[in-house]
Formats: C-alpha cells, structure tokens, sequence
C-alpha cells in the first residue's frame, strides 16, 4: 500500500477521498447505534455534509473521456441525501431510514468501484 498516488492527485480528488472516508464510517457507526439519539442525530449531519462533499467534489474528477457512469451515483446520492433529509423533517422515519441507508450503500457501491485497475485507489491499495 502507497500513498503517493493519493497525495499527487488533484485537491478535489483528495478532498474527494477524505469526504468519502469520513462517509463511510460514520455511516457505518451510525448503523450500529441507537437511532433518534443526540448522538445519532450529530454523526447524522456529519454524515450527511459528507457524502454531500463527496457527490459534489466528484464532478470535478473526470478521466480523458468526461464524466464516466460511476458519476450517476452521485446524481443518485444527492437526491437520496434530499429525500431523507426531506422524510425526517416530515416525520417519515422509514422513509428517512431508506433514503440514508440507500445514500451509504450507494457510497459503498461507489467505493467499490475505486478499486478498479487504472483508478487511484486500485494504486493506492495495490500498487
């Protein structure tokens, strides 16, 4: 494992990846705790500012032929990361509970995707 692909790229394709890790655990930690808690409530956010960070910071990392379909996830994210924002407010918690968990896996799925050959995180993993 080597860094040095990570700290050469770009500052979005950083900022990319450090959004996306916070994402990831922070969805993953809020899986397993109480929900409606404080707790729940303030890992939420950041969660959410997160994911938010990392949709938005994906469209500035394209590859020689523009955007690929692996950007369709983050279109798919943002109005997911709406949508539960939307359900809570409304009092829909199980709408809420779908759209986020939907929003993480989406992530997760994203995430996935990075390991390809020829990606920076294959590289980073894989040399």
């Amino acid at each position: 494992m080597t860094l040095a692909p990570l700290l050469t790229a770009a500052p979005a394709v950083k900022i990319h990846v450090i959004a996306a890790v916070a994402a990831l655990v922070s969805g993953a930690a809020i899986a397993s705790m109480p929900k409606g808690t404080p707790r729940h409530r303030a890992l939420g956010r950041l969660a959410a500012i997160a994911m938010l960070v990392t949709a938005l910071t994906s469209f500035f990392i394209f590859g020689q032929n523009g955007w690929s379909p692996i950007h369709a996830l983050s279109l798919v994210t943002l109005v997911s990361l709406s949508s539960g924002l939307w359900f809570i407010r409304m009092g829909n918690v199980p709408a809420h509970r779908g759209s986020m968990t939907g929003a993480w896996l989406g992530l997760l799925g994203a995430a996935a995707f990075t390991l390809w050959p020829g990606r920076i995180m294959h590289q980073v993993f894989f040399g």
